[in-house]
């Protein structure tokens, strides 16, 4: 994780959805959670800050999860980010596609209390440490 506080970025163009991720975040000790609508501000916020994780839904208004996991594959401060595809469940085909393309995993929305398989993730994904 990044050195002080925790960072996630929460996208999709559910307020809703992305207050609900945001909460299970602040419950699961990320203390600094930034929110954007689409696919292209979340890359504009990734280009700008450091991040330990991003969480988003299968399709963002302008892209997919697959076209947001290629893009953050790229070179940069944040490759190898950790990226949680949120909500909806994807058919086994394309779980096997984006965990291929690098996906840390699948955050099952309305199930529970989800602070112990976030904690999970960013533990199995560190981030190396950078000033804040």
């Amino acid at each position: 994780m990044t050195a002080g506080k925790p960072r996630a970025l929460v996208a999709g163009p559910d307020m809703l959805a992305r207050r609900r991720t945001a909460l299970a975040l602040r419950r699961a000790g990320v203390q600094m959670v930034e929110e954007t609508e689409t696919g292209r501000e979340a890359l504009l916020v990734l280009a700008e800050r450091l991040m330990d994780a991003v969480f988003i839904p299968w399709t963002l208004d302008d892209m997919t999860a697959l076209d947001f996991l290629a893009a953050t594959a790229r070179p940069g401060p944040n490759r190898g980010l950790p990226v949680v595809i949120v909500g909806e469940n994807p058919s086994t085909p394309q779980r096997v596609d984006a965990v291929k393309a690098g996906a840390a995993g699948f955050l099952p929305e309305g199930q529970g209390d989800l602070t112990e398989w976030i904690q999970d993730v960013l533990a199995k994904n560190p981030r190396p440490h950078h000033a804040e």
